[in-house]
């Protein structure tokens, strides 16, 4: 694999890059400010045409049934949510004073019902 003894770090202000500078990987010493970096993966990957092809069909599958879920948990609840699937588990993140026990129900089903993961798969989050 690529080593070195310098490395690059990005710094952000919110979702802008706010210094991109060289340091010492040892040290943690930064060496100079830059004003652009070039980054490159360290290994590549090449996919057959069809793999990708499906890879991409069950992104857009996965996005729809999340978009559906959040409709159905919207129109149940009142309140705007995001779902989150990946990997047999589901996310679903709600607004500030949303979640009690009737709800939770709610949600908890849908998502157990219309996406076919375990219950104990699913975790709900309220905003601050």
């Amino acid at each position: 694999g690529a080593t070195s003894d310098m490395a690059i770090r990005v710094e952000f202000f919110g979702d802008e890059i706010d210094r991109i500078s060289e340091f010492e990987v040892v040290s943690g010493h930064a060496k100079r400010e830059l004003t652009h970096a070039a980054v490159f993966p360290a290994s590549h990957y090449i996919v057959s045409r069809d793999k990708m092809e499906k890879a991409l069909e069950e992104i857009s599958r996965t996005i729809k049934l999340e978009n559906d879920l959040e409709n159905l948990i919207t129109a149940k609840t009142g309140s705007e949510c995001v779902v989150v699937i990946n990997e047999g588990k589901a996310q679903v993140i709600v607004n500030k004073n949303t979640l009690n026990d009737t709800v939770s129900t709610q949600i908890i089903d849908i998502i157990a019902s219309q996406a076919n993961i375990f219950s104990e798969n699913i975790t709900l989050i309220e905003t601050k």
